[in-house]
């Protein structure tokens, strides 16, 4: 989907929602307003946590990371590839299709952040054991359970606030429905990116580092995005024409800026269905549009957390009659979700045939 035209017509600077961390870790707060002004029909889809403890270290630590892994032997991160997963575990670059383009654009590093080795009962294609570069990195595998592992705190402290609004409106929703998926699933994923430098020939025949979609878990966890010079050295660049963009219900296209201390969380598909569409997920995308980024070598790292339910969680909402409710508006931008679930489905059929729509 091309956006540049759209981008010149209507861009606009996202009004993020944030919320500090030792306030949600009160669950008898009430943030009923800041939920639904973030993830309800009108808001972006995102929400920003500050004041985390000890998150800028852990930022610093993973993120430098990705930039190193990205840059060992070829041979190396071949031999990290796990090709029967369909490079959804361990490293994938120039493997996977986006809507029938192979994804050159930036290398991933996949792993559990919770689990190392999921419940044999639990295992799947694209939940296999952990696979690290032991001998190359070895300091990766703590620092990325670690950061992963903070992630899915603070995302379990934010998910007892979201199951409350929920419960509020939705007397038939389960009680703690999101903290029990982020507190006991073995499926959760994240994904390490070192989106690669750009030159400005690439810049005139790229649209998108990261194409247009929606997340289809619960809840994805987001670092804000270091920039690394080509000698391994964390740039302090402010990228104001690139980066992280989400289109809102009003057709523009909003840019999200993270601030350094804020861990983000994005909504996904499966808490927009269990939600019964009182929740909504949003289109986004990683616009490489940067003039002052091309021909520098500096390339863009960042974590994503992508929290979601083991692959046998049923995909009902929580009443029969709110399938229309989910369903109520669906991004023109983004393959349609009518065509892509049913309240039948387990989540592993619902994340494999998006999978298939987006390949």
């Amino acid at each position: 989907v091309s956006t540049q035209s759209t981008w010149a017509r209507k861009l606009a600077k996202g009004d993020i929602v944030t919320v500090d961390y030792n306030d949600i870790r009160d669950s008898r707060n009430n943030f009923t307003s800041e939920i639904r002004k973030a993830y309800g029909d009108n808001g972006l889809g995102v929400l920003v946590v500050r004041n985390v403890p000890r998150f800028a270290q852990r930022r610093e630590r993973i993120l430098k990371l990705a930039w190193q892994l990205a840059n060992l032997p070829k041979e190396t991160l071949l031999s990290l590839e796990r090709p029967e997963s369909f490079y959804s575990m361990g490293w994938s670059h120039g493997k996977e299709q986006f809507f029938g383009k192979y994804d050159t654009n930036k290398g991933s590093f996949y792993a559990n952040p919770t689990v190392n080795n999921p419940e044999p009962g639990k295992l799947g294609v694209t939940n296999l054991p952990n696979i690290w570069p032991k001998a190359t990195l070895p300091e990766l595998e703590f620092a990325f359970m670690d950061t992963g592992g903070l992630v899915a705190q603070v995302g379990a402290l934010l998910a007892k606030h979201i199951d409350k609004y929920v419960k509020n409106i939705h007397p038939e929703y389960e009680d703690n429905k999101l903290y029990n998926i982020i507190t006991n699933s073995q499926a959760h994923k994240g994904r390490l990116l070192h989106y690669f430098p750009i030159t400005s020939q690439q810049l005139n025949e790229l649209d998108d580092w990261c194409g247009w979609h929606n997340d289809h878990g619960s809840l994805t966890g987001l670092l804000p995005a270091m920039y690394i010079n080509k000698n391994g050295e964390v740039v302090d660049f402010i990228d104001t024409e690139g980066g992280l963009f989400v289109q809102g219900r009003d057709g523009v296209l909003y840019k999200v800026s993270i601030p350094k201390d804020g861990l983000a969380f994005q909504l996904g598909e499966t808490m927009q269905i269990h939600s019964g569409g009182l929740l909504q997920a949003t289109p986004h995308s990683v616009i490489a549009s940067s003039k002052k980024l091309a021909d520098t070598g500096i390339s863009r790292n960042t974590l994503a957390v992508f929290l979601q339910p083991d692959f046998y969680h049923p995909m009902r909402p929580p009443r029969e009659d709110s399938i229309n409710r989910v369903l109520a508006y669906q991004p023109p931008i983004i393959p349609r979700l009518s065509e892509r679930w049913n309240p039948t489905q387990i989540f592993n059929e619902f994340a494999q045939t998006t999978f298939k729509y987006y390949s």
